[in-house]
């Protein structure tokens, strides 16, 4: 069902600060690293925590298109 599928790769960007996750998951869907710049106070994603978001999105099936 499409409504748990939603809400599974949720529940996984709220594991994260909300808009740096989002923000990485952004940036490598387009691969520009731009946007993986915050503001502070925020800071981004360590290269840890990027590697085992990309990996718990990609083990729930989250696909983002590539854009050219």
């Amino acid at each position: 069902d499409l409504q748990q599928e939603l809400e599974a790769v949720r529940g996984i960007i709220s594991d994260y600060p909300l808009i740096a996750a989002l923000k990485e998951t952004v940036a490598q869907a387009t691969g520009r690293d731009g946007w993986r710049r915050l503001r502070p106070p925020q800071d981004p994603l360590t290269p840890a925590q990027a590697a085992e978001l990309a990996a718990r999105l990609d083990a729930a099936g989250f696909r983002t298109k590539r854009a050219a």
